[in-house]
């Protein structure tokens, strides 16, 4: 018996094709146009999902090293950069000290950093849920395909109710360490 791992990105393009009931390809080199469509918008999708801090791609007390011209270079990527060392931004593809106004760094700096995870990276649970929601964006862009069937709300509100639940695990959240929460109660 063949073991399922995670959905590939070629998976995920069959999927969107069989959404509008087109044949499956077998591999992302030499698409139709609507296999083309279809890898557009999954890879859009996954960079959309990407955007907000995930458990996944988002990663603090990141120390970035200057080469040897003293600048920082932001590796390429790098969806968003934070620094916890001051007034220092990213301009381009490099960090720029707006207090000090130089691109010249003497030592590391401390970032926050929002990755971009490419598909191979992403979590099963962040695959489904993306693929979930680039047949929706998919199936939108052709004229005469269904409009949103039950079928596909299901399996959309399932993808995405394993998606945040697999965020509240990896967070560790607790109500008891909640900021909001512990304002609430200390005015009882």
């Amino acid at each position: 018996m063949e073991t399922l791992g995670p959905a590939s990105e070629l998976d995920a393009v069959c999927e969107l094709l069989a959404s509008i009931g087109e044949d499956p390809v077998s591999d992302l080199e030499d698409l139709p146009p609507s296999g083309n469509t279809a890898l557009s918008i999954l890879r859009s999708q996954s960079r959309q999902v990407q955007e907000e801090p995930r458990w996944f791609n988002f990663e603090a007390d990141v120390l970035l090293t200057p080469n040897l011209d003293g600048e920082v270079i932001v590796p390429a990527n790098v969806l968003d950069i934070d620094s916890t060392d001051g007034d220092i931004i990213q301009v381009g593809n490099r960090l720029y000290d707006r207090a000090n106004k130089t691109y010249t760094f003497g030592s590391p700096v401390s970032c926050e950093i929002l990755w971009h995870r490419p598909w191979d990276e992403l979590p099963s649970v962040a695959r489904r849920y993306i693929t979930a929601l680039a047949i929706e964006r998919f199936i939108e862009g052709f004229p005469g395909a269904e409009a949103t069937t039950p079928s596909r709300q299901r399996n959309l509100a399932r993808a995405s109710n394993s998606f945040f639940r697999a965020e509240i695990r990896a967070g560790d959240f607790n109500l008891l360490n909640n900021a909001s929460i512990q304002t609430i109660a200390r005015r009882s």
